[in-house]
């Protein structure tokens, strides 16, 4: 075995020494560590977790230094730790600070949103009583004018009330008037009779002319027969009409017969059209009887194109009581041309008899 050299000794010794230092101060550093910690902790559950969340990444960030700086410089742990802990406090200081800050700018607004909801609360108030008076103002506006109204038309019922009465008056003194005149002519005529004796020759001549007139005559007889056959004519061309339709839809091709119907509906339409210009230049009554007739005339045509088309099996059934009704109408109405005709004649006769009797 090699003897070691005291210079090596005192060296190792040295290392041992320093070793034993090291050891000594780093159980310092952690104890110091561990209080930090404890502390720490107090103070974290005291404020809140946002100051917690910084203070541990600080807390981290300060580890790290130190855990690098341990390496280094040791020995200036403890001065570097009431640096810190001023800082910490610093920190305290100023996160409580800032924390009075937020709380102060919390309250400030709450205290703005509080007058600004008594604010949209006054304004809202207000625009509801201008809103309301303005409703009043109208409702009141309405039920003057609903009054000036009413007495209005009580105003113009009365003046026509008036104005009828007037108007009542005015007629009666008017008939009055016109029978005193006919009274007046009455009795000139009267007179002007008694004074101007009539010859026998007159008398005779005037007698046989009312007795010609107090009989139906041949020309109004004629006249009678004239329209009965007319409506007579007017029925049989209408049912022949029809009954050369059946024969069409049975002989003739369904295209051709199609287009036929088309021709005699725009036909029958086009003499309405002409029948309604006359009946309404003449103001005659038989021209507008014929008119209506034309037009249901018309209107069936364009039926048939329909039923043509939609129920073929029940087209010949259709026609022919459209045939049947034509003349049943047509036949009804001679009749009643006949009686009122003959009634108005033999009318006029017995008034006619009754001054030949006077």
């Amino acid at each position: 075995m090699k003897r070691k050299l005291p210079r090596e000794e005192k060296e190792e010794k040295k290392n041992k020494k320093a070793k034993r230092m090291k050891t000594k101060e780093e159980q310092r550093a952690e104890k110091s560590k561990k209080q930090q910690r404890k502390n720490n902790q107090k103070e974290v559950q005291k404020g809140s977790k946002k100051e917690q969340q910084k203070n541990n990444q600080k807390e981290k960030q300060e580890e790290s230094k130190k855990e690098q700086q341990e390496n280094n410089q040791k020995e200036a742990q403890e001065g570097n730790k009431k640096e810190q802990q001023e800082n910490n406090q610093k920190e305290k200081q100023e996160g409580n600070k800032k924390e009075q800050q937020e709380n102060n700018q919390k309250e400030a607004q709450k205290g703005s949103k509080k007058e600004q909801q008594e604010n949209n609360q006054q304004e809202a108030q207000e625009v509801s009583k201008k809103e309301k008076q303005e409703n009043n103002q109208q409702e009141a506006q309405e039920v003057s004018k609903k009054e000036k109204q009413e007495n209005n038309q009580k105003e113009t019922q009365k003046q026509e009330e008036q104005e009828n009465k007037q108007q009542g008056e005015r007629k009666k003194e008017t008939k009055k008037q016109q029978e005193e005149q006919e009274k007046k002519k009455k009795e000139t005529k009267d007179l002007m009779l008694k004074e101007t004796p009539l010859n026998e020759l007159q008398l005779e001549k005037i007698e046989k002319e009312i007795k010609t007139q107090a009989v139906i005559t041949e020309e109004k007889k004629n006249k009678i027969h004239k329209k009965i056959f007319q409506n007579i004519a007017i029925a049989i061309g209408i049912v022949l009409y029809f009954i050369f339709i059946n024969l069409g839809f049975a002989n003739i091709k369904p295209e051709t017969f199609y287009k036929d119907l088309q021709v005699f509906s725009i036909i029958s339409i086009i003499f309405t059209i002409v029948l309604m210009e006359k009946a309404y230049k003449r103001d005659n009554n038989e021209f507008t009887i014929h008119t209506i007739e034309s037009l249901v005339f018309s209107i069936l045509t364009l039926l048939t194109i329909y039923i043509k088309n939609y129920y073929p099996n029940k087209f010949m059934w259709t026609i022919n009581a459209i045939a049947i009704l034509f003349a049943i109408y047509y036949v009804g109405k001679c009749i009643v041309i006949d009686y009122k005709m003959t009634k108005k004649a033999k009318k006029r006769a017995r008034e006619k008899q009754k001054l030949l009797n006077e």
